[in-house]
């Protein structure tokens, strides 16, 4: 078991390094365009929505090139190791979270909060249950709801993920 843990700090580590190097290097690629029997080089590379693009000097162009190249196999390298750093944390049993949520309004998800603890204690267990049908939810209500379910049934979970390995979407 000491050698689990040893390795996944070697592991976390070595991913952490990659990482930082990945982030020194450009990403996109180069396009080459010929404007007025003049050829120019781009490079071209996505901020957001939006593709941007850089000119760049013929002389350097071979020089991004092998930047980019270096760029592609140190991601593909990240993605092996993340791969096994997650083999790691289910084998020793440590959370690593996945994706934080995205996008949630936090005003009406405290409503929510609030809604399900009131209804709770006003409408009794059967109606509660019935009206707070969890296939009919999905993100962090998903979430909070299959955590407050387990709660007022006393069921523990330890090193939970997703509350979509429990229930499953309709």
């Amino acid at each position: 078991m000491r050698d689990c843990v040893k390795e996944y700090g070697i592991i976390e580590n070595e991913l952490t390094d990659i990482q930082r190097r990945i982030s020194n290097c450009p990403k996109g690629s180069i396009r080459k365009r010929t404007i007025k029997r003049k050829t120019y080089y781009y490079l071209q590379y996505r901020e957001g929505e939006h593709v941007r693009s850089r000119y760049i000097s013929a002389d350097n162009v071979e020089d991004i090139q092998q930047k980019i190249e270096s760029r592609r196999k140190m991601e593909q390298e990240a993605r092996r190791l993340q791969s096994r750093l997650n083999s790691y944390a289910k084998l020793l049993g440590i959370h690593r979270s996945y994706r934080p949520v995205k996008n949630v309004d936090y005003e009406d998800y405290t409503l929510f909060m609030s809604t399900v603890a009131h209804d709770y204690k006003n409408l009794g267990r059967d109606r509660f249950i019935d009206k707070y049908d969890i296939t009919k939810f999905r993100g962090i209500n998903k979430r909070y709801l299959a955590g407050f379910l387990d709660y007022i049934n006393g069921i523990e979970r330890q090193n939970m993920r997703r509350t979509n390995d429990l229930i499953p979407d309709p």
